[in-house]
């Protein structure tokens, strides 16, 4: 482990102590200020739901004393007793309804007196009969209205006479009172009061009270508080975002009254605290981790430095700064000498290797020669003997002189392309420049080789375009150029194949050459045009070869100013062979040199 590594963990181990006592006291702080925050919470939704008994009382109390009015004693009053109860009935925003215990409408003060009334609700004949049926006064939940769509609450109590009843007083009112008790408990901002009823509708909520009274609050909401008449709860309760949540349930009316605290409200000083907590921590170690490496870097520079060269390359010097710690000098001389030994060892190694390489390459080079010369050698030899003999007559001779003749030619441009090579390697490859008709050159190469093709079986078609050209050239040259193309075609191209022979011109002259060949593997492809590389990298029975041909292709190609180009789509996709030269305007006659170019025979 390194010297700074080491200075690092001993500030390591002091500083993240003290950041962890620090953490355990903001954890217990927190603990603490949610604690309070429970506290004040709860007692809040108790104050409130104690105000909403009151309230509630207070309307009970006045609908129960308007059920006693005299006017409903003996004959009814319908008239004083109607001016008596919208009196009260506004006292509190609402209005009024008597009814009989089978449901019709009686007097209601929304409409005039004598008017005609409305038939009640189902929600509504329910209400009274159980009103009827347990002769007390009894709070609804939150309705909304069918047809103004408002909110509403609605107050009933049995009117009795005589041990019966007689009527069911009815004070609907709207609940924005219970929103002005909510308000008036001047909540901090971004807290939530709410005041649902026994179905867990909403009667009151502050703020926007428009947007959610009248509508069900959230499921969870009516489970959470259903299993006690108090608690302290959190999560996704109510509409809105997840709160922190105490609430109260009313005595008088089964009601729960809640007060909310969003948990990102509530927990944003928590996170501030713990972020400051965490800069500070994160700064802290910072500056100990920079220190230590300083510090270290100071005390161990030259061992780094040392350790350090062991992996550098070998060619690369040791470091030259002096240590003051004798032992290290000594490790310092001592890696000198190893990597002065080392190089020398690497370089021996190396120039064996390349000895060893140059002498595989010699081997290989001789034997494919060898083997190049003595195989139409030994055929032509063959078929002089038969001849001698006098065994062949006709056609049979005949054949023979043709293959005495085809193996001389193939000898003769085995040794042109070896004396090519050989004067490209050395840089001594003369050109006789000129203007050469390429479309007739071509067609020449192209019917020279339509015999061979047919024996075969190779369809070979050409298409020239005899306005391509002239280019200015060397015609011998370029007759090798497409001669040792189109060799290659026809030489791996199987029977039924078919060779195709374009020549047109668009900027310059474009000469391409197709085979449905055995193709070219895609890793060989980018050095096809490289001595002694064929497609498989092997000698191939019945293709073999120096590969000397496409090399010199390119070189010839390069020298007229031109380039040369191979495509295939793979192994048994065949081959394409482009070849590009520049068409120039003929200055002079054929056989004299073009202006700026050197006369015939001169060295390029």
């Amino acid at each position: 482990m390194k010297l700074r590594t080491h200075l690092i963990l001993l500030i390591l181990a002091t500083v993240v102590p003290a950041v962890l006592f620090a953490v355990g006291l903001i954890v217990y702080h927190t603990r603490l200020e949610r604690s309070s925050l429970e506290r004040g919470m709860r007692d809040t939704a108790r104050a409130l739901a104690l105000a909403l008994d009151r309230d509630i009382n207070d309307i009970k109390t006045s609908v129960e004393t308007a059920s006693a009015s005299r006017y409903l004693d003996g004959p009814v009053d319908l008239a004083h007793f109607y001016e008596e109860a919208a009196t009260v009935s506004k006292g509190f925003g609402g209005w009024a309804v008597l009814s009989d215990p089978s449901g019709r409408q009686v007097l209601n003060t929304s409409r005039p007196l004598g008017s005609a009334l409305p038939i009640p609700t189902m929600a509504g004949l329910e209400m009274m009969r159980s009103v009827a049926d347990g002769r007390k006064t009894v709070v609804s939940n939150v309705l909304v209205g069918a047809v103004g769509r408002q909110p509403a609450v609605i107050v009933s109590a049995p009117v009795i006479r005589g041990g019966q009843v007689r009527y069911v007083l009815d004070f609907p009112f709207p609940p924005t009172q219970f929103t002005k008790l909510l308000q008036e408990a001047s909540l901090s901002r971004g807290w939530i009061a709410l005041i649902t009823d026994r179905d867990g509708g909403a009667v009151a909520r502050v703020p926007d009270p428009a947007s959610f009274v009248g509508r069900k609050e959230n499921q969870a909401w009516t489970a959470q508080t259903t299993s006690a008449d108090e608690g302290f709860i959190k999560g996704e309760l109510i509409r809105g975002p997840s709160v922190y949540a105490a609430y109260s349930r009313s005595r008088e009316t089964g009601w729960v009254v809640g007060v909310a605290a969003p948990v990102k409200l509530i927990d944003a000083g928590i996170r501030r605290s713990m972020l400051a907590l965490s800069s500070g921590g994160l700064l802290l170690l910072a500056i100990g981790c920079g220190l230590a490496y300083v510090l270290g870097k100071r005390i161990a520079a030259p061992i780094v430095a040392l350790a350090d060269s062991l992996k550098a390359e070998p060619e690369a010097p040791l470091p030259s700064a002096q240590s003051r710690v004798s032992e290290v000098e000594d490790l310092r001389r001592a890696l000198e000498d190893a990597r002065a030994a080392a190089r020398q060892a690497e370089q021996a190694h190396a120039a064996r290797r390349e000895a060893e390489a140059a002498n595989r390459a010699k081997d290989d080079f001789l034997a494919v020669l060898s083997h190049e010369l003595r195989t139409p050698l030994n055929e032509t030899l063959d078929w002089v003997r038969m001849l001698r003999s006098g065994r062949l007559e006709g056609g049979a001779a005949a054949h023979a002189l043709e293959v005495i003749e085809r193996n001389v030619t193939r000898q003769s441009r085995l040794i042109s392309d070896l004396l090519d090579a050989s004067r490209i390697v050395f840089g001594r490859l003369e050109l006789s420049q000129q203007a050469v008709d390429l479309p007739a050159l071509v067609a020449s190469v192209v019917e020279s080789f339509r015999p061979s093709a047919e024996i075969r079986g190779i369809s070979l078609k050409s298409e020239l375009d005899p306005a391509t050209g002239p280019v200015n050239g060397d015609p011998d040259r370029l007759r090798q150029v497409v001669e040792n193309i189109l060799d290659n075609a026809v030489k791996f191209t199987p029977t039924d194949g078919a060779v195709t022979v374009e020549l047109a011109r668009d900027v310059d002259a474009r000469l391409t050459v197709c085979d449905t060949g055995r193709g070219i593997d895609a890793e060989l492809l980018p050095h096809i045009f490289e001595r002694l590389e064929q497609s498989d990298g092997t000698r191939t029975p019945g293709h073999d070869g120096l590969c000397l041909g496409l090399a010199i292709v390119r070189h010839l190609v390069e020298l007229h100013g031109g380039r040369v180009s191979a495509e295939s789509n793979g192994v048994g996709q065949g081959a394409t062979f482009t070849v590009v030269l520049p068409i120039v305007a003929a200055a002079v006659e054929d056989g004299e040199p073009l202006d700026g170019e050197p006369p015939a025979g001169e060295r390029v």
